[in-house]
C-alpha cells in the first residue's frame, strides 16, 4: 500500500510542476506574487510586465522551459540601480536587454505581439533554446540578442525586421536555416556586423527582398556553399570578409551594390562570382586566393580602381579587360594571374600602377590589347609597358575614341550616304559584322552594342547644352507621359542618354515615342537596371528643329507602391552630335518626383527661388530648410530665414532647390 501512495504522489507532483499556467500581471513587477511555484515548467503571461518580472523568470524560474508572452504587453521601467547588466532604464515594447541571457532550461519563447525590439543579448547563452516564435511587427533584433544559442537549430525571421544587430546570432553553432516568415510586409533589412559568423552548420538563408546591407564577417565561419543575392536590389553594400573561409562555389552579387568589403571573397572555394555593375571600386583582396574563379566580367561596371591583391593567384581566367573607368590598378593586385594570354584596357587615360601589379607574369607573352588614341603611352609607362601590346580596334568604335555610341552611328551613315564621316574612320571598326561592306546592318549591331549599357569612362562636359526632364507629380498605379526635353538647341543630328529611373517606377511596353520635332528620327531604346538607355538618330542627314526646351521624346512611365514619396530622375552620359560627327558631351541633369497632392502646390506660392549670377537666391514667408541638390544626386541642406535669403560660393553648374515639397531648377554661372 505504501508504495502505491508512493507513485501517486509523484505522479500528482510530476503533473503539478510540469502543468502550463497562465498569469495577468499590471504593471509593477508583480509576477513573482503570481507565480509561487518556482518549479513552472510552461508559463504564458497575458499581463502587462516589465524589466523586473524577466530578473525574476532568470533568477528563481529555473526549470522554465516554454515562456509564452504572445498576449503580454511589455511596460518602460527605471531603475535605479542597475538592474539587468549595466542596465538601468528599459524601454516599453521592448524585450529588455540580458532578460532572459543565460537562462538554463528554457527551450521555446514566444514574443510579446506588440513589441518591437528584442534588446541586446537578450537570450544570449540560452543553450536550450531551440525555438523563437517572433511576431510580424517586430523591426530590430539587437546585437548579440541570440549569441552562443547552440540548439536554435531554425530561425524565422518576420518581413517587418528592419535592423539585425552585431552578432545577433553569434556562434548559434546548431543553426541550419534561416529564413522568412510568410506574412506581413517587407522592410528594408540591414544586417549587422558577425551576425551569423562562426554559425558553423548555417548553409540556406532566405531574406526579404529588400535586404539593404551586410555587415562585417557577418557570414564568415558558416556552411553556405552558393548564394544567389542577384534578386536583392536594394542592396548596396557587402562588409569586409563578409563571406571569408565559408565553402562558397557561387555567388551572386545584385548590380544595385556599390560597396564590397575588404577580402570579400578572401581565399574561398568560389568558382563564379560576378562583378556587379553599380560597384565603383574593387577592395583589397577582394577575390584573391580564389583560384576556382575562371571569368572576371567587369565590361558593364563602373570600376574605378582595383585594389591591392584583389585577384591574387586567381590562375584559372585567360582573358581580362580593364573597364574604362579605372584609373588605378593596386600593388600585386592581379599578381600569379598565370593563366592570363590576353589582357585589354579600355581606359583611354592609362592607369596609375601600384606595385608589381603583374608580379609572377611572363608580361612579354601576353597580349595588351590598347586604345588606339593612348597606344603610344602604354607602350612607354612603366610596367604596362612590358607586355606585348597591340592596337585594339573594338567594332564599332569607328572613331577611335574609346566610345561606341550616337557618333559613331552618324559616321557610318554618313559614309553610306557618301558624306564625310569625320576623322579618324576605321573601316575595319564600322564593318561589324564582318562582310567586307558596310550598311545598314552594320548601324544596326552598332545599336546592339551601345544598348547593352555599357558604362562609359567620364567625359567633361564640352556643351552648355542639356538633356532635360521636368519634375512631376505621378501616384502609385498612375501612368503618365513626360517629355525628355533637349535646350538651347543646335543643329544636332543625333542624341543618346541615359536615364536612370527610381526604385518604384518604370518605362511601360512601347514607351518610348518621337515627338513633333523628331519625327522623322529613329528612337531605339532599352530598359536594363532601372537604367533607360535612349539612342535617337536619322539616316537623312536631318536635324533636330524646334525652339529652346523642345521635347524630342516623349516616355510613358508607371508608378507602383514602391515609389517613395519624393525621389529624382538623372540623365547620365547624355551625347549629342552634328552631322559632320562631332561629339558633344552634356553635364547630368536631374528630375524630382514626387507623390504629392495639391496642396503641396499651393504651399510653392511662399518660396521664390532664382539664380543670380553666382549667387543663390530664395525667398521665403517664414524660417525653414531647403535642400541643394546637384547633378551627381548629392545635396546639402541650407537653413532658409524668412525673407530674402543669398547663398554664395557654389560651385557653377545645374542644380534643383527643393523647398516646402516643391523643386526649382536654377543654373549657377
Amino acid at each position: 500500500m505504501q508504495k502505491y501512495i508512493l507513485l501517486i504522489s509523484s505522479v500528482v507532483l510530476s503533473a503539478l510542476t510540469t502543468a502550463a499556467i497562465t498569469v495577468k500581471p499590471t504593471a509593477g513587477g508583480q509576477l513573482s506574487s503570481l507565480v509561487t511555484n518556482h518549479n513552472e515548467t510552461t508559463l504564458n503571461v497575458t499581463g502587462v510586465m516589465d524589466a523586473r518580472d524577466f530578473v525574476f523568470i532568470t533568477d528563481k524560474l529555473t526549470s522554465l522551459t516554454v515562456l509564452n508572452l504572445e498576449q503580454a504587453t511589455i511596460a518602460a521601467y527605471e531603475s535605479a540601480t542597475p538592474l539587468l547588466g549595466d542596465h538601468r532604464i528599459f524601454a516599453a515594447n521592448a524585450i529588455p536587454p540580458m532578460a532572459l541571457a543565460g537562462h538554463p532550461t528554457l527551450e521555446r519563447f514566444t514574443v510579446p505581439s506588440s513589441v518591437t525590439t528584442i534588446g541586446q543579448a537578450a537570450l544570449a547563452g540560452c543553450s536550450k533554446l531551440i525555438n523563437v516564435a517572433m511576431n510580424d511587427g517586430l523591426t530590430a533584433i539587437d546585437s548579440y540578442a541570440f549569441a552562443g544559442c547552440p540548439a536554435y537549430a531554425t530561425a524565422t525571421l518576420p518581413r517587418s525586421l528592419q535592423r539585425l544587430g552585431d552578432g545577433a546570432f553569434l556562434r548559434c553553432t546548431g543553426l541550419k536555416t534561416v529564413k522568412l516568415g510568410t506574412s506581413g510586409t517587407d522592410a528594408p533589412l540591414a544586417i549587422g556586423n558577425e551576425a551569423f559568423m562562426a554559425c558553423s552548420a548555417l548553409n540556406a538563408i532566405t531574406f526579404s527582398n529588400k535586404l539593404a546591407s551586410i555587415g562585417h564577417r557577418a557570414f564568415a565561419g558558416t556552411a553556405i556553399k552558393a548564394l544567389d543575392l542577384s534578386g536583392y536590389t536594394s542592396m548596396t553594400s557587402v562588409g569586409d570578409y563578409a563571406f571569408a573561409t565559408t565553402p562558397l562555389t557561387t555567388v551572386k552579387f545584385p548590380s544595385s551594390v556599390t560597396t564590397l568589403g575588404t577580402g570579400t571573397l578572401l581565399y574561398s572555394t568560389a568558382t563564379s562570382a560576378n562583378i556587379p555593375n553599380g560597384l565603383e571600386r574593387i577592395p583589397n583582396f577582394a577575390f584573391a586566393g580564389a583560384k576556382g574563379i575562371a571569368n572576371i566580367d567587369m565590361n558593364s561596371s563602373k570600376v574605378d580602381s582595383i585594389g591591392d591583391y584583389a585577384f591574387y593567384m586567381l590562375n584559372q581566367p585567360s582573358e581580362f579587360i580593364v573597364p574604362a573607368t579605372v584609373s588605378y590598378i593596386g600593388t600585386r593586385a592581379m599578381a600569379g594571374m598565370t593563366g592570363l594570354s590576353t589582357i585589354t584596357t579600355r581606359a583611354i587615360e592609362v592607369p596609375a600602377l601600384g606595385n608589381e601589379v603583374w608580379y609572377g607574369l611572363d608580361q612579354p607573352s601576353i597580349t595588351l590589347m590598347a586604345p588606339s588614341a593612348s597606344i603610344e603611352q602604354y607602350k612607354t609607362t612603366e610596367q604596362w609597358k612590358e607586355f606585348y601590346i597591340k592596337e585594339d580596334i573594338r567594332k564599332g568604335d569607328v572613331n577611335l575614341d574609346g566610345r561606341i555610341d550616337v557618333v559613331d552611328i552618324n559616321a557610318v551613315i554618313n559614309y553610306i550616304l557618301k558624306l564625310d564621316p569625320g576623322s579618324p574612320f576605321v573601316y575595319e571598326a564600322a564593318d561589324v559584322n564582318n562582310d567586307n561592306r558596310i550598311d545598314v546592318e552594320d548601324i544596326n549591331r552598332i545599336i546592339n552594342i551601345i544598348l547593352k549599357i555599357e558604362v562609359y569612362a567620364p567625359v567633361a562636359p564640352n556643351t552648355d547644352d542639356v538633356i532635360t526632364i521636368d519634375d512631376f507629380t505621378i501616384e502609385a498605379g498612375q501612368t503618365q507621359m513626360i517629355n525628355v526635353n533637349l535646350t538651347n538647341m543646335t543643329s544636332y543630328s543625333a542624341m543618346q542618354c541615359d536615364i536612370v529611373l527610381p526604385e518604384g517606377l518604370s518605362v511601360i511596353e512601347d514607351g518610348v515615342a518621337t515627338t513633333l520635332s523628331s519625327e522623322q528620327f529613329i528612337v531605339k531604346w532599352d530598359e536594363q537596371l532601372n537604367t533607360l538607355r535612349i539612342i535617337c538618330y536619322n539616316d537623312k542627314g536631318l536635324t533636330l528643329g524646334g525652339e529652346n526646351d523642345q521635347a524630342v521624346i516623349a516616355i510613358t512611365v508607371k508608378a507602383d507602391d514602391e515609389l517613395p514619396a519624393q525621389s529624382i530622375i538623372v540623365i547620365e552620359n547624355a551625347t549629342l552630335s552634328t552631322t559632320d560627327c562631332i561629339a558633344y558631351y552634356c553635364e547630368n541633369t536631374i528630375t524630382q518626383v514626387s507623390k504629392n497632392t495639391a496642396v503641396t502646390d499651393i504651399a510653392a506660392a511662399q518660396y521664390k527661388v532664382w539664380a543670380q549670377g553666382g549667387t543663390l537666391v530664395i525667398e521665403s514667408e517664414q524660417a525653414t530648410t531647403a535642400q541643394l541638390i546637384a547633378m551627381n544626386g548629392t545635396y546639402v541642406p541650407l537653413a532658409v530665414m524668412g525673407g530674402h535669403n543669398e547663398y554664395s560660393d557654389i560651385h557653377p553648374g545645374f542644380y534643383v532647390v527643393r523647398i516646402g515639397g516643391t523643386s526649382h531648377k536654377v543654373v549657377i554661372k
